[in-house]
């Protein structure tokens, strides 16, 4: 893939990401920043590796069915898990010290807002409906693993990852956002930006 079209792909993707973020923030009524994208491609057990590596934090995991087809990952490491869950119960992040089965709902409500967002700006870009699975809600790296070895995702040698983090400064919250897409959605995406990149030049 020549840089070029990794840039347009980090610029596509980004843009949804971005809204993803703009999703958070509203959540909590706070400003929330984001990481400039970095678009590597590495082998699968490279990948894996890292994930392992992640705190004991809480993952949301997506597959996305249709459309730009591939699996989204949003990392959130405990304080900010503690933090955002207390945040949205209208509680005081002090006295937030474990997640119970409301923190947890609410964490993966927040997964489901981001990710939803992501895949309604996606749609846009792509022209096309893109549909997500229910989430997967995993809190410790057993679970994250089960996650990330699905059936759908063994047969995968490279894996083409998209990664960023969201934060708030103001509430010391972060999330880090991972997509893996495979090849043929990555080349549907460039497909439909050179369209319209085509079509502005034509006006």
């Amino acid at each position: 893939m020549s840089e070029f079209h990794k840039d347009m792909v980090k610029e596509g993707i980004g843009i949804a990401v971005a809204h993803a973020a703009t999703s958070l923030s509203q959540l909590f009524n706070g400003a929330v920043d984001m990481d400039v994208p970095k678009i590597e491609i590495i082998d699968k057990e490279e990948f894996i590796s890292h994930i392992s590596k992640l705190d004991e934090g809480i993952v949301v995991c997506f597959d996305i069915l249709e459309g730009m087809k591939g699996k989204a990952i949003l990392h959130f490491p405990i304080e900010s898990a503690l933090t955002l869950s207390a945040i949205l119960m209208g509680m005081s992040p002090e006295n937030m010290t474990e997640l119970d089965e409301l923190g947890e709902s609410a964490i993966m409500e927040v997964g489901n807002i981001m990710i939803s967002t992501y895949t309604d700006i996606l749609s846009i870009l792509l022209k096309e409906s893109v549909s997500l699975s229910p989430p997967n809600y995993n809190k410790n790296k057993e679970e994250i693993m089960c996650c990330i070895n699905m059936p759908r995702f063994q047969k995968v040698n490279k894996v083409f990852l998209f990664k960023t983090s969201i934060y708030s400064e103001e509430y010391n919250i972060e999330t880090s956002f991972y997509i893996i897409p495979p090849l043929d959605s990555i080349e549907k995406l460039i497909k439909s930006l050179e369209g319209e990149l085509n079509s502005l030049d034509e006006h």
